[in-house]
């Protein structure tokens, strides 16, 4: 019981490792609601420091190279969405923003790239080793339907449940595994998800309450982000994952 406890405790290290940029970006979201520098929009500020720890981390070596591809990656294709979504009213940015474009600051890309950023950082350092995944041809069809349906969502059926009972099918048999000392960790990617798209969804109430963006409900004042947004960050963890299998090489289990 000892030896599981101490091995736990590292693993959870790991993953607080991992989750670095994510939550130091939080926390500066959440201080800059109360302070701030004379002559410089928040969320201007907000995009100087994203890119401070973004340097930060790889000067020390905490990111890697690849790991910048993936901020960047997910980068762009954050913004397209955010276009998208602040263009229809879906939510919106209430301050002022010089580096933006549009009515998007550029700092918003970064917590989208911060997610995919702990998710490839946590695949570099856990060395998961992968059971039955899905194959490519399978993730990148699943991977466009999620991505597509964020956008098709507003004048078509939703089809999240579809695509969840999809995701269910395909995965069933997944697992990850990871060795962190002695002991061998086995993982399912759909419920590890689901723990994931809980903590993002407990961190965008954060984000809104501090007023970082709003959805329209929260004009006038704060109210708890729905429960349903979990099933969005749940289908966008799922896409960064599928992104992220493209640029780290799975390992297969039966090449251990």
């Amino acid at each position: 019981m000892l030896s599981f406890l101490r091995e736990l405790h590292i693993f959870i290290r790991k993953q607080a490792s991992c989750a670095l940029f994510g939550g130091l970006l939080l926390f500066f979201l959440v201080l800059t609601k109360y302070v701030g520098i004379p002559g410089l929009y928040r969320y201007d500020l907000l995009f100087v420091i994203a890119v401070l720890i973004q340097v930060i981390l790889v000067w020390t070596k905490l990111e890697e190279p690849k790991e910048v591809f993936v901020i960047v990656l997910f980068h762009i294709s954050a913004m397209v969405m955010e276009l998208y979504k602040t263009s229809i009213g879906s939510w919106s940015y209430p301050e002022t923003a010089f580096f933006a474009i549009g009515s998007v600051p550029l700092f918003t890309g970064f917590m989208y790239s911060s997610v995919g950023s702990y998710i490839a950082r946590s695949w570099r350092i856990n060395r998961f080793v992968f059971e039955h995944l899905p194959g490519r041809g399978t993730l990148i069809f699943l991977g466009l339907l999620i991505y597509a349906n964020f956008f098709t969502n507003h004048f078509l059926p939703d089809m999240r449940w579809p695509i969840f009972v999809l995701l269910v099918v395909a995965f069933w048999k997944t697992k990850f595994h990871s060795t962190i000392t002695h002991r061998t960790f086995s993982i399912h990617p759909l419920v590890t998800n689901a723990f994931l798209a809980f903590f993002v969804w407990i961190a965008e109430q954060i984000g809104t309450f501090a007023r970082a963006w709003i959805y329209p409900q929260q004009a006038v004042g704060w109210t708890p982000v729905p429960f349903h947004m979990f099933t969005s960050w749940y289908m966008l963890l799922i896409f960064s994952f599928i992104i992220i299998s493209f640029l780290y090489r799975p390992q297969a289990k039966s090449a251990v």
